[in-house]
């Protein structure tokens, strides 16, 4: 199936190239990436590959480049979600909060949480940006991207901090 996804997706003609890894490197050159974008991947990819991983994006993002990430997290609050997610979800890796910041951290990112929310009631999500540390923030903030995500669709409510 996601052999079919990548073919077909190669095969559509887009205004951004689209590039595959290649022995854990990522097809691009240093420090030529502004925005990294992850969405619903980590929670099928163990904590040792996604430090790998990790490695190789601070390899191509530019000085202030931004990894942005959405993906299904556990929340304490949310027992029966977190056992829908469990139990529907062929992700093996479904993190809590923490554990996905941390992974970022320990690899030297700042994150800011950007927005905590339930999708069609069952799923918890948490939307994220990292920056490695000691690198400048551009034009692209935090509260850009936060404020971009106001409102909602149908069936999606907000999950206080």
């Amino acid at each position: 199936m996601v052999h079919t996804k990548i073919y077909i997706h190669e095969h559509i003609k887009k205004p951004f190239p689209f590039g595959k890894l290649k022995k854990n490197r990522i097809p691009a050159q240093n420090d030529s990436i502004d925005y990294i974008f992850i969405l619903a991947v980590l929670h099928h990819i163990d904590d040792e590959q996604i430090r790998g991983y990790l490695l190789e994006f601070e390899r191509i993002l530019k000085p202030g480049g931004k990894v942005i990430v959405m993906e299904p997290y556990l929340c304490d609050r949310r027992k029966w979600n977190n056992r829908f997610m469990n139990w529907y979800d062929d992700g093996e890796y479904i993190r809590n909060e923490k554990s996905y910041l941390d992974l970022f951290q320990s690899a030297q990112y700042e994150c800011q949480v950007l927005k905590k929310f339930t999708k069609c009631f069952l799923y918890n999500e948490i939307f994220f940006s990292a920056t490695k540390k000691g690198t400048a923030f551009d034009h692209f903030t935090h509260e850009t991207i936060a404020n971009s995500l106001k409102g909602g669709d149908i069936g999606d409510s907000c999950v206080p901090s």
